[in-house]
């Protein structure tokens, strides 16, 4: 068939070694027939961009690209957009979306060097910006934004201008509850859905080296997989459908707040002590009560009082709360949740919402009276009684 010469033509660059047996040659070029067969017939398969083919351990392996688009290009969604265009594995990073245009206008460009634009201009719609995509990664700021951007009405939400074959994969953090929903409702319009959260942060977002939690139909999760790959380097494929990555992320959540808490507390009472802040950190890091978080996010409390923000206070505030009212519908005891999101609040009370979330420290530091971070023990003294509590000049 013309397939089967059109194929011929492509594989004749490909080195086939003695061990592949004249039947494995043939299946395989017939296989690719029929599947370009499918493209040009825009049947099931026309969402696959066929680009290279690897021969490895005797077996004969077919390898996707794929048409991406991003939706929610902040500093998480941005560095995600960022790696995908510098990934093998996306034919074309054919749109980003989100009210900042500058952002949305500097991806373009930086997808147009790459030769990965799809188009001579950015996109200034969702429509625009997601129309050919064969998957739809969604990194926005929370719930509330999603099921607007989803579900919001007219035809201008993803469900009304998706295709019917397009993968959402969904990088937001949400409730378990509105994932399973969100995934119904996609699956009734035949748009495939993933439960995605991701942690790790914008540094490991850019490099391709975010921790992956992904959940959902077989179909779905095959869809999604090589742009997650290209997004995460530990990955990991929860059971139990749509709805269980996000309950993953959920108890992950409950453990980032009380240890970023725990960091605070814990150098408030040194520095409240006389210890030096800095000294403290240095043990600890080095000791059995080291953790993630405190060496993170401890660092920044030392360093600067005032540390550019890499994930938003009011972030925790709306995690904790969830994980509050998830596991009061569970009838689970979560102290240690209520504590943790009591302090946050408190910070955010003190007008840090949007600030760094290590800033939690602040919340401490009003009510001690003495700064955690080192800088600031050079107050001067008309200015040192603004933390409602002695003179700071103790600290070793």
């Amino acid at each position: 068939s013309s397939q089967f010469f059109t194929c011929s033509t492509i594989l004749a660059g490909i080195p086939l070694s003695s061990s592949h047996s004249l039947l494995e040659r043939i299946t395989f070029w017939a296989s690719v027939s029929l599947l370009l067969h499918y493209q040009q017939e825009q049947r099931t398969c026309r969402n696959f961009k066929f680009s290279s083919f690897r021969l490895y351990n005797s077996s004969l392996t077919m390898v996707f690209r794929r048409s991406v688009a991003v939706v929610g290009v902040g500093k998480m969604g941005s560095n995600i957009a960022r790696c995908l265009i510098e990934s093998p594995i996306c034919s074309e990073v054919c749109g980003v979306y989100d009210t900042n245009n500058a952002i949305v206008r500097e991806l373009y460009e930086e997808a147009k060097a790459a030769g990965k634009a799809k188009s001579n201009g950015f996109p200034t719609s969702l429509k625009d910006a997601v129309a050919e995509a064969d998957c739809v990664v969604v990194s926005l700021s929370g719930e509330d934004v999603c099921h607007s951007v989803c579900f919001g009405g007219g035809e201008s939400d993803l469900i009304s201008v998706l295709e019917p074959g397009t993968c959402v994969i969904m990088a937001t953090t949400v409730k378990s509850s509105w994932a399973r929903s969100a995934s119904e409702r996609f699956h009734e319009v035949g748009i495939r859905y993933v439960d995605c959260p991701v942690s790790g942060g914008p540094i490991r977002a850019k490099s391709g080296k975010l921790t992956v939690m992904m959940s959902g139909c077989d179909d779905s999760l095959e869809a999604a997989m090589p742009v997650v790959k290209a997004m995460g380097e530990d990955i990991h494929v929860i059971t139990g459908g749509s709805g269980m990555a996000s309950t993953v992320k959920m108890c992950h959540q409950l453990l980032a707040g009380v240890h970023i808490c725990a960091a605070a507390e814990t150098l408030s009472l040194a520095a409240k002590a006389g210890v030096d802040p800095d000294q403290m950190y240095k043990v600890v890091s080095g000791a059995a009560g080291d953790s993630w978080m405190f060496q993170d996010r401890g660092k920044r409390m030392i360093e600067t009082a005032d540390p550019s923000t890499m994930m938003k206070l009011n972030d925790h505030v709306k995690d904790l709360a969830n994980i509050n009212q998830e596991a009061i519908e569970l009838m689970c005891h979560t102290p240690l949740t209520s504590a943790a999101l009591q302090q946050f609040v408190a910070a955010e009370a003190l007008g840090l919402g949007t600030s760094d979330d290590s800033t939690v420290v602040k919340a401490y530091e009003r009510i001690s009276g003495v700064p955690v971070c080192n800088r600031d023990h050079e107050l001067k003294d008309e200015k040192k009684n603004e933390w409602g509590g002695q003179s700071t000049t103790h600290l070793l």
